[in-house]
């Protein structure tokens, strides 16, 4: 297993010798805190196997530990800047109705900070990561497009190119020191 974590986002990597039997994968996050073990959380997705949930509602979430992840890569959308995580992975065998988790892999990532006084990198999360942002604004898109549209506008008129930072970023990379321009 492999994790490449960013500021926000941590992405896994997996891998099975032999994947005979196995339905996918649960992936467990647990935030380490300065005092010790902090929260763990089941990942979630959005598939199921149409055998245990046939007609799940739109957008709703499942637990991998009941409902695995059914590829080997997988992107944690809710992961906060600055924070060390720990995250445990499980093939999941058995049956759809009875999922078991088989041996366990972990890794321990720490997650960028987006500005440590000197140099500012962002970059956008772009569409791997719409489904999180339509789940965190939901109901307030538009007002949020709104400003992102503004913005945009009025960057358009300064000649210094001052890129937006509302919710929507910009899909460009940014890279800038601290107190040199916008």
């Amino acid at each position: 297993m492999r994790a490449i974590a960013g500021t926000h986002t941590v992405l896994l990597a997996m891998d099975l010798r032999d994947p005979t039997g196995c339905l996918g994968f649960a992936i467990k996050r647990t935030e380490i805190l300065p005092q010790g073990q902090g929260e763990s959380v089941w990942l979630k997705g959005m598939k199921t196997f149409s055998s245990v949930e046939n007609t799940p509602p739109p957008g709703s979430q499942w637990p991998t530990n009941a409902h695995p992840i059914q590829g080997f890569q997988w992107g944690d959308y809710g992961a906060v800047p600055g924070r060390t995580y720990v995250y445990a992975v499980s093939p999941v065998t058995g049956t759809p109705a009875a999922p078991t988790l088989a041996t366990t892999v972990e890794v321990k990532v720490t997650t960028e900070v987006e500005d440590d006084g000197v140099h500012g990198v962002w970059f956008n999360r772009g569409v791997a990561g719409s489904q999180a942002f339509a789940r965190r604004f939901a109901g307030s898109a538009r007002g949020v497009l709104r400003v992102h549209l503004e913005h945009r506008a009025a960057r358009t008129e300064n000649r210094r190119g001052s890129r937006c930072r509302c919710a929507l970023g910009d899909p460009r990379p940014r890279l800038r020191r601290r107190g040199q321009g916008q």
